[in-house]
Parts: structure tokens; C-alpha cells; sequence
């Protein structure tokens, strides 16, 4: 997994941006829902 990891940078880059997307998206909808539930 690492190896080739590295000999692709480019799916690499993209499998991190995909992740950090994923969470980032994931993060956002808690807070959202955290603060409407908050705001009710």
C-alpha cells in the first residue's frame, strides 16, 4: 500500500483530498445540525 503510494503521487494526493473532503464535509454537517438543534 505505502509502495505504491509512492510511485503514484497524483492518487495519493487525491485519495488525501478525498479523505480531508470527506471530513471536512462530515464536520460541517455535526456542527450544522449541533447548532440548529442549539438554536431550537
Amino acid at each position: 500500500m505505502i509502495r505504491s503510494f509512492f510511485q503514484n503521487p497524483l492518487a495519493g494526493i487525491v485519495f488525501i483530498t478525498r479523505c480531508a473532503a470527506s471530513l471536512y464535509v462530515g464536520l460541517k454537517s455535526c456542527i450544522l445540525s449541533d447548532t440548529m438543534t442549539a438554536s431550537k
